[in-house]
């Protein structure tokens, strides 16, 4: 199994945007000192840090968690690219390296998830219970959802999600500002 080097893709795509490490720390609201550890992979980022990142740099996340690989891939269940954090588990269903301009992921939300502060990106958000239930918080708003139940949202709008039964799986969709499908 290849170990993804998030630094270098930060890097690279910053190089890219020919954007400064500053003017990077700026957009992202993370400090230059975090980006140069992130860059240098001594630092473990948090998917919100991910996503700030990639907002910043107007990309979607999962470039940042691409390998590089030949553009048809095939994404085995056991290799999957996965994050995990405060008991929520992200996997990656698409090949990161393919370099799509939306994300699809699973998370998988355990009986320890607790969820952060309510955060937004710049894009829309569509989310598939698989299993279990949970129950979103977006505005002055909270309802449930559960085992087959969708929600598609601005994800720009700040929201978070709690965990209502021993593990819920949900199958989410990132899609980016700007990107308008055919």
């Amino acid at each position: 199994m290849t170990v993804l080097d998030i630094g270098k893709n930060v890097r690279t795509q910053r190089n890219k945007k020919k954007m400064s490490v500053k003017e990077l720390a700026e957009r992202s609201q993370i400090t230059p000192g975090m980006i140069s550890q992130l860059e240098s992979n001594k630092a473990n980022p948090s998917i919100k840090t991910m996503t700030r990142i990639a907002d910043a740099l107007s990309i979607p996340v999962s470039v940042l968690f691409s390998d590089d690989s030949d553009e048809l891939q095939i994404v085995r269940k056991n290799l999957r690219p996965t994050t995990s954090f405060n008991g929520l588990i992200y996997e990656s269903l698409i090949s990161n390296s393919m370099k799509l301009p939306f994300g699809v992921y699973v998370a998988t939300l355990t009986d320890e998830f607790s969820p952060d502060e309510k955060h937004g990106y710049a894009g829309t958000e569509f989310v598939l219970v698989m299993e279990g239930e949970v129950e979103y918080y977006t505005k002055d708003i909270s309802f449930s959802l559960y085992e087959g139940d969708s929600y598609c949202y601005d994800a720009s709008i700040p929201h978070t999600f709690r965990n209502l039964a021993e593990e819920s799986k949900l199958l989410v969709v990132t899609i980016p500002i700007g990107f308008m499908p055919n």
